[in-house]
């Protein structure tokens, strides 16, 4: 096993397309250093959780009232004069999951403010956090990691309400990250 692990270790600096695939790491114990068994105890040693290099995400426990998460979305709404795309606002509590959702005109400042008015009337509070998906109307401009230039007029509304305006990352998974 110390041998698999050297050929992993050494594979972390190597291209993507140059590491050693589980076949190929059978094949060279097998003619390199005469290992008798077979293929599958191999693939499962270099697939297992203890050799995984990659992102590890934890679950995040939320507190109460802390945060909510807004997003749009679009839907299919069927109108006397046909179907038409309708976009649709969002509104999640982190910790219940408990949902509001309101269908606006478009996906502009005034209807994110007005969606955002509404569902904080729905729940009647304002969380402390509130978590968006990188609407334009709302970070003007991406910075580093989740920094964000934000739209005055949702910054204003941020101050007034007393809320920590946060943003997701950008393909990514959004939970805290952990490094082995």
């Amino acid at each position: 096993m110390s041998i698999i692990r050297q050929i992993l270790l050494d594979d972390e600096s190597a291209p993507k397309k140059q590491r050693h695939t589980a076949k190929r790491i059978f094949e060279r114990l097998r003619d390199e250093h005469g290992y008798p068994g077979s293929y599958c105890p191999v693939r499962r040693y270099v697939s297992s959780p203890k050799q995984s290099s990659g992102e590890t995400f934890m679950r995040i426990d939320h507190q109460p009232g802390r945060r909510m998460e807004f997003d749009f979305g679009q839907v299919q709404v069927d109108y006397p004069d046909g179907r038409h795309r309708t976009d649709v606002l969002s509104a999640v509590w982190a910790y219940s999951n408990c949902p509001f959702m309101i269908a606006l005109p478009s996906q502009r400042t005034e209807s994110i403010l007005e969606g955002m008015k509404s569902a904080f009337e729905y729940f009647g509070c304002v969380p402390r956090e509130v978590r968006w998906d990188n609407p334009k109307a709302v970070a003007i401009e991406i910075l580093r990691d989740r920094e964000r230039t934000l739209n005055p007029t949702y910054a204003t509304i941020a101050s007034h309400d007393r809320f920590d305006p946060l943003s997701c990352m950008p393909a990514r998974g959004q939970s805290r990250r952990l490094h082995r």
